[in-house]
C-alpha cells in the first residue's frame, strides 16, 4: 500500500477507536462524539496531510454538520428499531449510513470546497454500503449472530465506515474546487 492510502487509513482507523470507546463506557453525551471525532479526523487530515487551508468558521460549521449527520443517521437506526419500520435491519443500516454521508458530503461540498457534485453524489451509496459493517462481526466463525447491542458490532461499524469514507474522500478529492 502507498502513503497516499496508508495516511487516510491511519486516520480513519483512529478515529473509528475513538468513537467507540466513549460510546462502551457510556460517557455522558457519548452519542455526540462519533461525529465530533470523525468531523476532526477529516479536518486535521485535510489540513496537514492534504495542506488544506480551511477558516475557522467553515471548520466550527463543519464540526456541527457531522454532528447532525451522525445523529441524523443514528436517530433514524433507533426510530426504526422501536418501531418496527422495517423487516430488514440491512435496509435501515444502508438508509442510515445514507444519510448520514448525504449530509457529512453536502457539509463538505459547501463548507470545505473539496468535492464537486458528480463526487457528492457517489458518497451517501458508498456510506450506505459501509453502514452494513455492523455485521462483519457476524462472518467471523462462533460469533454467528448479529446483536443489536454489540459493542463489537459497534467497533467494526466504525472502523469500517469511518476508515472507508476517508479513504474514499481522499480518492475523490478535487484540489481544484478548493475554496479557501
Amino acid at each position: 500500500m502507498n502513503k497516499k492510502t496508508l495516511v487516510p487509513l491511519y486516520f480513519g482507523g483512529i478515529s473509528g477507536l475513538l468513537s467507540w470507546i466513549p460510546v462502551v463506557l457510556k460517557w455522558p453525551y457519548s452519542d455526540l462524539f462519533p461525529g465530533v471525532v470523525f468531523a476532526l479526523s477529516i479536518l486535521i487530515f485535510f489540513s496537514t496531510a492534504l495542506n488544506y487551508k480551511i477558516s475557522y468558521i467553515k471548520q466550527v460549521i463543519f464540526l456541527a454538520v457531522s454532528i447532525i449527520a451522525y445523529e441524523a443517521a443514528f436517530r433514524f437506526v433507533i426510530y426504526c428499531f422501536e418501531n418496527n419500520s422495517f423487516d430488514s435491519t440491512l435496509l435501515i443500516f444502508f438508509i442510515a449510513g445514507v444519510i448520514g454521508s448525504l449530509i457529512l458530503s453536502l457539509g463538505a461540498k459547501l463548507l470545505l470546497g473539496v468535492f464537486n457534485f458528480e463526487q457528492v453524489s457517489y458518497l451517501p451509496i458508498l456510506g450506505g454500503m459501509l453502514g452494513w459493517a455492523f455485521w462483519l462481526p457476524g462472518l467471523l466463525p462462533g460469533y454467528w449472530k448479529y446483536d443489536q447491542e454489540s459493542n463489537f458490532n459497534l467497533l467494526s461499524l466504525y472502523l469500517v465506515w469511518q476508515t472507508g469514507m476517508l479513504i474514499v474522500m481522499n480518492k475523490l478529492i478535487n484540489k481544484n474546487n478548493v475554496r479557501i
